[in-house]
């Protein structure tokens, strides 16, 4: 159709299932058109022409702009700090944009330092300071936090990286929730309250999974056990 041709070659829209709003992704000079898979094809007959719904699960839309959760996070935290405007988060996109022709580029990059560029240098300092990209745990490694809608910041871990912390780490002052996890990666255990899981439920984690997992570490005391973030050496 020569109108739906002539608007695709001006514009793509990407809608934020988050928010439910369109944004502006790539403007004149730059064609981008996303396989027909990549097509919410039901939703896409309820969108006027010339835009068009992702399906966020199946190329990392959803993990790619869910970190803007840290943004929504900070607003609900300190409603001195307002959510990005339209024409900020079609500014963030066109720059994501820039230069590409293949919708998989785009969503292969951190999209959310796109928006993060958007923000005051004062917002920016708040956001790093109060809403965190990452966790260190005793191990020192850092683990990604993920800012859910229904369960406020959380972390996924082995619990065997968090032997010597006596309670969860704070993020806007409540404390982080942690999925922790075995050494199969299964979690075991979902907590804000870390001091009574080391107390109650790790002597019976302890229990169930130290004969079947013997190559990890399994102290009677995880208070003052060392960290680890691999399995023991065999002659330990």
């Amino acid at each position: 159709h020569p109108l739906r041709d002539g608007l695709r070659r001006h514009r793509l829209i990407l809608v934020d299932h988050a928010e439910h709003l369109p944004f502006m992704a790539a403007q004149s000079g730059t064609v981008i058109d996303p396989p027909r898979r990549l097509v919410d094809q039901k939703a896409q007959q309820r969108q006027p022409v010339g835009e068009i719904v992702l399906k966020p699960q199946r190329i990392g839309v959803g993990r790619s702009v869910g970190g803007l959760g840290r943004l929504r996070f900070l607003q609900r935290f300190d409603s001195r700090w307002e959510p990005l405007t339209d024409e900020q988060r079609r500014a963030a996109l066109e720059q994501a944009c820039f230069g590409e022709r293949a919708l998989e580029n785009i969503f292969t990059k951190s999209l959310v330092s796109f928006f993060e560029m958007q923000l005051s240098s004062e917002h920016a300092q708040a956001l790093a300071r109060e809403c965190p990209s990452h966790c260190l745990v005793p191990t020192g490694n850092r683990i990604r936090i993920e800012y859910s809608e229904e369960q406020g910041p959380l972390v996924e871990v082995r619990l065997q990286e968090l032997f010597g912390l006596p309670r969860a780490p704070k993020i806007a002052g409540q404390p982080l929730t942690l999925v922790l996890l075995a050494p199969n990666f299964r979690p075991v255990q979902v907590t804000r309250d870390l001091e009574s899981f080391w107390k109650n439920g790790y002597p019976e984690v302890r229990k169930e999974l130290r004969a079947r997992y013997p190559k990890h570490s399994w102290p009677e005391d995880p208070l003052t056990a060392a960290p680890q973030s691999k399995g023991r050496p065999r002659s330990s």
